[in-house]
């Protein structure tokens, strides 16, 4: 029966995008370009999906996953924007380096480390929220596949590990331990109504 059919769903992060000075920041809704190494890592995911059938390609709204799906794509797949596959929302804290943070606001810092679930950014939101919304993002999408095709789903690492969380069913507290460097992939499938992981791919362009 075609309902039996399993739906596969590949969930990339974007390529890697050049911060102003290299330090570390409090990045979620700043909306900056893949630097020159990340295009070659979108240009290694074409290469990937090159021999696969992908029916579509959904994307976060900021530039740098629309610019990785775009490539990615090659014009083959339509590709379609989805606002709440945006990543966290930073607030206050949005592109403030981590260490000054640390340093003027050490008792914050240490609660969202400790709270990752929970803590809040000034006028941001936590990673709860966040996951409420993307998941409700990959079950929209996810409910209008065909059973049989394959998607693919171009994200940031904090979206995608609030849904490989969900998946996983493991604590959100814990999503810093799921591994998301830039323009990985993770195959997901899902059979009789139940998401399962099923690869990970490192991109080898560093």
């Amino acid at each position: 029966m075609q309902n039996s059919l399993p739906k596969t769903v590949w969930l990339v992060r974007h390529g890697h995008i050049q911060m102003p000075d290299g330090r570390k920041y409090y990045l979620g809704r700043t909306d900056i370009a893949l630097s020159e190494t990340g295009i070659m890592q979108a240009e290694w995911l074409r290469d990937f999906f090159s021999d696969k059938a992908i029916s579509a390609v959904y994307h976060s709204s900021l530039q740098r996953c629309v610019q990785t799906a775009e490539i990615l794509a090659q014009r083959k797949s339509p590709c379609r924007a989805v606002d709440d596959l945006q990543e966290i929302n930073m607030g206050d804290w949005e592109m403030v380096p981590m260490e000054r943070i640390k340093e003027e606001q050490p008792e914050a810092y240490r609660l969202r480390g400790e709270q990752m679930d929970t803590f809040c950014p000034p006028n941001g939101e936590n990673f709860a929220e966040c996951q409420k919304r993307s998941v409700e993002a990959f079950l929209n999408i996810a409910n209008k596949q065909k059973p049989g095709t394959a998607i693919v789903i171009v994200a940031h690492a904090g979206v995608n590990r609030c849904l490989l969380s969900w998946v996983l069913q493991t604590p959100l507290n814990n999503l810093l331990a799921i591994p998301q460097t830039h323009a990985c992939i993770t195959k997901m499938t899902e059979i009789d109504g139940s998401w399962q992981i099923t690869d990970a791919i490192e991109c080898p362009v560093k």
